[in-house]
């Protein structure tokens, strides 16, 4: 898998840019999907998931299966997202509900 394949695959805001052209909200995402394409292909290169897997462990525990199971975006991405999301919540299972909006609000749309 390439770069341009993740990239492909489920960002929504970045593109492979070397600089962030966003602000706010929409940076902050740029920038987790820039790491998330980084820390994938590192991972696949070591052929070492095992961060990610503890990522998509927490995305699974919150209940976030099945969330948004057929949209285009890679789970792996959406457990990175949750956990970074889920850093300023009191709980896993405290940041579910609020994250499927934040979500909704930026990935549920293309």
């Amino acid at each position: 898998m390439t770069r341009e394949d993740l990239i492909s695959t489920g960002c929504r805001f970045y593109k492979g840019e070397k600089d962030n052209p966003f602000k706010g909200d929409e940076g902050m995402l740029w920038f987790y999907e820039r790491c998330w394409v980084e820390d994938t292909l590192t991972a696949l290169k070591r052929k070492d998931l095992g961060g990610m897997s503890d990522h998509l462990g927490d995305y699974l525990s919150a209940g976030l299966r099945e969330f948004c199971d057929m949209d285009d975006v890679p789970i792996t991405l959406k457990a990175y997202l949750f956990n970074r999301y889920a850093k300023t919540c009191y709980s896993l299972r405290s940041a579910a509900e609020p994250f499927k909006a934040f979500y909704m609000r930026y990935y549920g749309r293309k």
